[in-house]
């Protein structure tokens, strides 16, 4: 508890060093009791394509996402300003091993966490995450319910 305070006093010291020195107490730290921790786990076969990524959440930061073929992340796809601990890739990956990692954003810096790695084997069922399409179908009007008006009656 001691800890959880000091760390949120120097969150609220602001910016620099101190936040730098809050995210790389958060960054791969041990999931709670009820989170789900990270997911993919290390070395897992996925069963479906692309997978969502899950990571412990850190409150008061945004997060950032990278995702590429090689452990020393060249050439990856990097996602910045993730508000949430969880990203889902918009296309389907190529079959084969992957490596990801995530982090925290402190200004314009990222302390990423340690690589994970997981398998896309060729045979599980593709999703493609059209997220425009799904936010363009979205009623205009309040409240946004989850049913049509036609079958409320």
């Amino acid at each position: 508890m001691l800890q959880s305070l000091f760390l949120a006093a120097l969150w609220v010291a602001g910016g620099g060093q101190d936040s730098i020195l809050l995210a790389r107490q958060l960054v791969d730290r041990q999931p709670a009791v009820m989170e789900v921790g990270y997911r993919p786990r290390d070395g897992q076969t996925v069963q479906v394509n692309p997978p969502g990524f899950v990571w412990p959440r850190a409150r008061n930061f945004t997060y950032a996402f990278q995702l590429a073929r090689r452990r020393d992340f060249s050439s990856a796809i990097t996602v910045r300003g993730i508000k949430l601990s969880v990203h889902i890739p918009t296309k389907p990956l190529e079959p084969g091993k992957w490596f990801w990692r995530y982090g925290i954003e402190v200004g314009e810096q990222v302390v990423w966490s340690k690589p994970r790695w997981f398998v896309v084997p060729a045979d599980v069922p593709k999703l493609a995450w059209e997220w425009d399409k799904w936010i363009a179908r979205l009623p205009k009007g309040h409240p946004r319910l989850w049913v049509r008006a036609c079958l409320l009656y």
